[in-house]
């Protein structure tokens, strides 16, 4: 087989390179017309000189061009590997990669242009033929002292072609002949997609391909944009291929090739829009015009514009106009040989393209060097946030390895479980107290969450009580009472019974915010318990199922327990007695504040002593009696005024009682609660969590009331450590799959490490140099004439 014209011709790519920036130079400097075109014409011809001879005969050109070669890939075949290793290990699971993603509409062309660059046959067709992410690694090698391995005795050229099925494991197939591939694609696709037409988008097809015609160069196909379902597709197949073709090029290191016929209308291109989407800014997204062949004459100039990055659809990185093989060259048997070599030939001598050929703007191989230069590029820019990244990735992967822990040795897991039920148990009495020392335990602040639910009962409890808005209500539900249950009281001595009856009401009214306190509290302990739980025995399945049945087991107990503490505790408060000195300094002090806004009000009464009151006697010397202080003495039960003043005052004395009682409670019920569902639970969970495990750690329990009845526990299987111990298959899943991803990334970091960050390379300089005043003018422009 002769030397192949994809083999890319070093020396002609720089010096159009130069003569592209030879043009600028002097077109900012304001040379004459005449200049320009002197200058045009004479680069032109050296462009066509260099490009129609791939091996000089010159030896001092053969020699400069094989430098050149050798100084390209010194520099930039490294960064490609780079990647590629990188991928390799499947660091592209963690972060995004650098890439050049190939997307475009339907039938645009897009596998016949992957077809020239990388010189293999592509599955084809009217209809959707990519149905996989398919990932192209192109490799160039020296087919100097390679062996062959075609039959015919042809150059070097290798294949492999890997995928992974849904649960299966990867398959990989070596290809021998670039026509072998099509149809390994098209097997691939049949297991990832399912036979017929329908896409894959969760796996990917990766083929490397190594030989002296192709590129260094990595590039991702991905399904052409559907608008309208075929016969046996799925209705939503636009969606699906959108949605696959966004989860890859709205990744920031991705450069996006966007596939666009020249017989369509650029303005409606769903490719583009996409693009546009994903790259705003369009500094990352790469034109390529395919099927120039078939346009009009009358709108060949706009497809000239357009290429030429003049239109109002400019991109930073500009288009490239390619003609590839069509169906009648593949009938024919044309080689993609041939194929280049005609493309070549088209552009040259076309009327109307011959000044994009020219201007280096045209063919094939252009595009994979342009694509393989911006791709270099790419990931020279984005290696310190690459390092960074992965870097970041490695220490909280790490960290959550550590966190999920290693496998326990037989021999000490007896020890380690007792050190993990005491570690949990020490971890809920300092929550309970509010004394939290790490992150988990600040987490689960279960001394601030019961100090709220306190405050929020005492609060309710106090809104139960009749104000002074509700005073006339509640004085006329007294005096109803009192008339209803006047018995052999005198005038002015209202019945205790009738004070009793409104005080224990007032105590039952506690009686529920109390109980809905204690399940609030049991509630949030459970809570808190399960979730420390989880914290401590998630590994362990088991383990963790029972310490939760027995935390809810203690927790009743203590729950029951507190309740019947609580209701004893009312049932004392039916009791009508209080020794507290300030109810009657309370009661004066409300009853002189009562005479005092009656005053004010003008309400206030003369106290007459009538002649009656007055005893006389021989024992008292005409002294009044003592009792004559009383007043009024009323002399009739169905005196209004009188009964007025009965009623206020037993509200006076009930609310001042009310007060007292409702300080206790509002003391005692919280401390109640917090003694049997804290401190009580917090010794059950310490001490006999321990010894439902571990019956022998029983001996170093001093009463038998530092712990629960173990009697249910007989009737439990009781396991071993080990058994206790044992892992779930998700756990041991998670450990292997953290194990993996610590090892890729610490291999990714080496790589990284060792592949320093100050390359550069000739071809990437020359590129930004040329572009740069491109680059200024598309960025400033109007994003809208995207």
């Amino acid at each position: 087989m002769s030397a192949c014209p994809c083999v890319f011709p070093f020396f002609s790519d720089i010096l159009r390179s130069r003569m592209r920036l030879g043009k600028k130079k002097s077109k900012k400097s304001g040379k004459s017309a005449i200049n320009e075109k002197t200058t045009k014409d004479s680069s032109a011809t050296a462009l066509e000189n260099a490009s129609e001879s791939v091996a000089p005969s010159h030896p001092s050109r053969a020699s400069s061009q094989t430098a050149m070669s050798e100084q390209f890939d010194r520099q930039v075949r490294p960064f490609i590997d780079l990647i590629d290793s990188l991928r390799s290990l499947g660091l592209d699971e963690d972060v995004n990669l650098p890439s050049v993603v190939v997307i475009g509409d339907q039938s645009t062309g897009k596998s016949s242009v992957l077809e020239a660059i990388s010189a293999v046959q592509l599955p084809r067709g009217s209809e959707i033929v990519t149905r996989c992410a398919l990932e192209l690694r192109m490799k160039n090698v020296k087919a100097n002292g390679l062996c062959t391995n075609s039959d015919d005795g042809g150059d070097y050229w290798r294949a492999t072609l890997s995928y992974t099925p849904p649960l299966g494991k990867k398959i990989s197939h070596d290809l021998k002949k670039p026509e072998e591939v099509s149809k390994a694609v098209e097997e691939a696709q049949n297991v990832l997609a399912g036979k017929g037409k329908n896409i894959c988008t969760d796996s990917i097809i990766r083929l490397e391909v190594e030989s002296p015609y192709v590129p260094d160069l990595t590039l991702i196909d991905l399904p052409g944009i559907a608008r309208v379902a075929g016969e046996g597709q799925k209705e939503d197949i636009e969606e699906q291929t959108k949605s696959l073709i966004k989860q890859y090029i709205e990744k920031e290191e991705t450069i996006i090739l966007c596939v666009i016929p020249c017989t369509s209308d650029i303005a409606t291109t769903e490719a583009l829009k996409l693009a546009k989407q994903a790259d705003p800014r369009r500094q990352r997204t790469l034109g390529v015009m395919t099927k120039p062949d078939l346009v009009d004459p009358g709108s060949q100039k706009n497809v000239v514009t357009t290429v030429q990055n003049v239109s109002a659809f400019k991109l930073r990185l500009g288009y490239t106009l390619v003609k590839c093989r069509g169906q009648k060259d593949i009938d024919d048997n044309m080689s993609l040989q041939k194929a280049i070599e005609e493309e070549k030939r088209f552009f040259k001598n076309h009327k109307t393209y011959k000044s994009l050929y020219r201007d280096g703007l045209t063919g094939t191989e252009r595009l994979a060097k342009q694509l393989t230069r911006q791709l270099v590029t790419q990931i020279h820019n984005c290696l310190p946030n690459l390092r960074q990244r992965v870097s970041q990735l490695e220490t909280k992967t790490t960290t959550e390895l550590e966190r999920l822990g290693t496998a326990i040795p037989r021999l000490q897991q007896k020890s380690y479980l007792l050190e993990i039920l005491q570690k949990y148990g020490n971890t809920i009495e300092r929550a309970g107290v509010g004394d939290y020392r790490d992150d988990i335990e600040k987490k689960y602040k279960l001394y601030a969450t019961v100090h709220e639910h306190f405050t929020a009962f005492q609060a309710r409890v106090n809104s139960l009580f009749p104000g002074e808005r509700d005073e006339d209500r509640y004085l006329k539900k007294i005096e109803k009472e009192m008339s209803e249950s006047r018995g052999q009281e005198l005038p002015g001595f209202p019945s205790f019974g009738v004070f009793r009856t409104f005080a224990i009401d007032h105590v039952n009214k506690i009686k529920h915010p109390a109980i809905q306190l204690l399940n609030d509290v049991r509630e949030s302990v459970k809570k808190v318990a399960f979730g420390l739980a989880c914290e401590h025995f998630d590994r362990f399945t088991e383990l963790h199922t029972r310490v939760e049945s027995k935390t809810t087991e203690y927790l009743s107990k203590r729950h029951k327990e507190a309740k019947m503490d609580i209701e004893s505790t009312f049932k004392k408060e039916k009791f009508i007695f209080t020794q507290d000195k300030n109810f009657k300094g309370l009661l004066h002090q409300a009853r002189a504040e009562n005479a005092a806004r009656d005053a004010e009000a003008g309400r206030a009464e003369v106290v007459h002593q009538p002649q009656s009151s007055v005893v006389h006697s021989t024992f008292n010397f005409g002294f009044k009696s003592p009792m004559a202080k009383l007043a009024p003495v009323a002399t009739s039960t169905t005196d209004p005024e009188e009964e007025d003043t009965e009623v206020k005052e037993l509200l006076l004395k009930l609310r001042q009682y009310s007060n007292v009682v409702r300080a206790i409670l509002c003391d005692t019920i919280p401390k109640t609660i917090y003694f049997y569902l804290i401190t009580l639970f917090s010794e059950d969970v310490k001490i006999s969590l321990l010894t439902s495990f571990d019956p022998q750690t029983e001996a170093t329990v001093e009463t038998e009331d530092e712990y629960l009845d173990s009697s249910s526990d007989d009737e439990e299987e009781t396991l071993t450590p080990q058994e206790l111990l044992r892992e779930s298959s998700d756990k041991e899943e998670n450990r292997r799959m953290l194990t993996t991803k610590v090892e890729r990334l610490r291999k990714a970091e080496r790589k990284l490490r060792r592949f320093g960050g100050s390359e550069t390379t000739p071809a990437i300089e020359l590129e930004e140099e040329n572009v740069e005043s491109e680059e200024e003018e598309i960025i400033n422009g109007d994003d809208d004439d995207y």
